[in-house]
């Protein structure tokens, strides 16, 4: 901390040294232009009023922050400081020579305004300029990602911009892609904007990209599934600028930059689970899942075994997918298997039972109720494909209404 203190005063004493030197240097070229020529007289006059337009002019830097701002992320912002700061000094040093009535030639306070606000915004924006050409010069140890950006408005304008300073990120921006023609053939910071979204797979091929970032904040959901579709059909890893209720005051940041979540995706808000109030309905008691092989009921009955039920029972038609679920749970937790009934004592997260039939069958559906009583039951036996039961509706019928009514 000592060291990064000291550093910076240093760099500061250098700025301050190198201004002198440049608004005297100014004041001196001021003349040679006017006149052709600097003679002993005028070099006399400039060596008596040194002192004072120096000191005025330091002074304004300093309230105009250029000595305390960042140059190495200098942009617009701090160019018009410099521009506002020369701008200033110049009509103090005009207000200077009318007070105390001294003639010069007007076009001496245009001369010293110009070339004062070139030599210190110069040196200035030079640092920014080095620090934007030194990744350039540097040859990487190691080849970089090659990036492509979806979105060229301004979050995607800012993280071409960063991508590029920031080398340590050893990621290249190549393309972008948006979906507003106007901007088709334009280019962000030399970053050629390609296509549209449909375009993005041939994009990817051709100019062999390692990686896609979606700079979108605005986008919604639907348009961020569409766009994860089209990128996930590419083989590049896919990362995501989180949307700006996600950004701290809306600012956009490359540290926020992050892999795509599956709530990402979601056409709604991620509902949290109470967990205390999950664990206080199905710890201890026995708890039937029908249709438990399936996609949604195998993992019903994963998230149901954590909460260790005193017996976990499975229901399902398909015998390989129950079996293939009863065989998971077993290496993953210690299970007390029904074998004729269970052993009387014994270290166990739950007790499992496995029953085979259809939720159709109504007689079978009230022996299995009949024999394990349960306390919970989550009925996920159901056709779920809506287009492909709307072609087989009688189906779908038996299945989720009597099947249901028989639950």
């Amino acid at each position: 901390m000592e060291k990064n203190q000291k550093t910076r005063i240093v760099r500061i004493i250098a700025l301050v040294l190198f201004d002198i030197v440049a608004i005297n240097l100014a004041f001196y070229l001021s003349y040679y232009l006017r006149f052709d020529r600097v003679s002993a007289a005028d070099l006399a006059f400039i060596m008596r009023h040194a002192p004072f337009f120096t000191l005025t002019s330091l002074v304004v830097f300093y309230f105009f922050r250029l000595y305390t701002s960042v140059w190495r992320y200098a942009s617009t912002d701090e160019l018009i400081q410099v521009v506002a700061a020369a701008f200033f000094s110049t009509a103090l040093m005009v207000s200077y020579f009318i007070a105390f009535q001294i003639t010069i030639p007007r076009s001496i306070f245009v001369f010293w305004g110009i070339l004062t606000m070139l030599f210190t915004g110069g040196l200035r924006m030079s640092y920014r300029l080095l620090r934007h050409l030194s990744p350039r010069v540097r040859k990487p140890k190691i080849p970089m990602r090659r990036v492509m950006i979806i979105g060229a408005g301004d979050a995607g304008a800012v993280i071409i911009r960063e991508l590029k300073n920031h080398s340590q990120l050893n990621s290249l921006p190549v393309v972008a892609i948006d979906d507003n023609i106007t901007k088709r053939g334009t280019y962000i910071n030399r970053v050629p904007i390609v296509g549209a979204r449909k375009d993005i797979v041939r994009m990817v091929k051709q100019h062999k990209i390692d990686e896609i970032i979606i700079a979108i904040p605005s986008a919604s959901q639907h348009e961020i599934r569409e766009i994860v579709g089209e990128c996930q059909k590419t083989g590049c890893e896919i990362k995501i600028l989180p949307g700006i209720y996600e950004l701290i005051d809306g600012r956009i940041d490359i540290h926020a930059i992050r892999k795509v979540k599956i709530e990402d995706l979601l056409g709604r808000d991620e509902v949290q689970l109470d967990r205390q109030k999950a664990n206080r309905i199905i710890t201890g008691k026995t708890v039937l899942v029908t249709g438990a092989g399936g996609s949604i009921g195998s993992e019903l009955v994963r998230q149901l075994a954590l909460y260790h039920p005193n017996e976990l029972v499975l229901f399902d038609f398909y015998e390989n997918s129950v079996y293939d679920l009863q065989n998971e749970l077993s290496r993953n937790f210690s299970v007390q298997h029904y074998d004729n009934g269970y052993e009387a004592v014994g270290n166990f997260d739950f007790r499992l039972r496995v029953f085979i039939g259809s939720v159709r069958d109504q007689q079978r559906v009230h022996e299995v109720l009949h024999e394990t009583r349960p306390d919970l039951i989550f009925h996920a036996a159901a056709h779920k494909h809506v287009p492909l039961m709307e072609g087989n509706p009688k189906e779908a019928v038996k299945n989720n209404v009597f099947g249901t009514f028989n639950v």
